[in-house]
């Protein structure tokens, strides 16, 4: 999983588009695409902001343990013997 591709599928989850969460946050929708696709990194302020936006922390949407890859990649389905990135990626 891209390492911003879970603001993607929290963003989904959550119900929300990207010109809700980009309206919210305060930046275009074009720079939320880039971020959730991993072409530019957000500010501090706006991880704060894009979380904010999402109900969540900036360590649940940013910065999850391996606890919550695996959590996550099991709510989605994945298989138990798929591979989960271990912390380092």
């Amino acid at each position: 999983m891209k390492k911003n591709s879970r603001l993607k599928v929290f963003r989904f989850i959550k119900g929300k588009s990207q010109d809700e969460i980009s309206h919210e946050v305060g930046i275009s929708q074009s720079k939320l695409s880039r971020i959730e696709r991993g072409y530019i990194v957000p500010s501090e302020e706006e991880k704060k902001s894009i979380a904010k936006a999402l109900e969540m922390t900036v360590e649940e949407l940013f910065e999850p343990t391996l606890d919550q890859k695996k959590r996550l990649a099991r709510a989605l389905g994945a298989a138990e013997d798929w591979p989960i990135p271990d912390d380092k990626e």
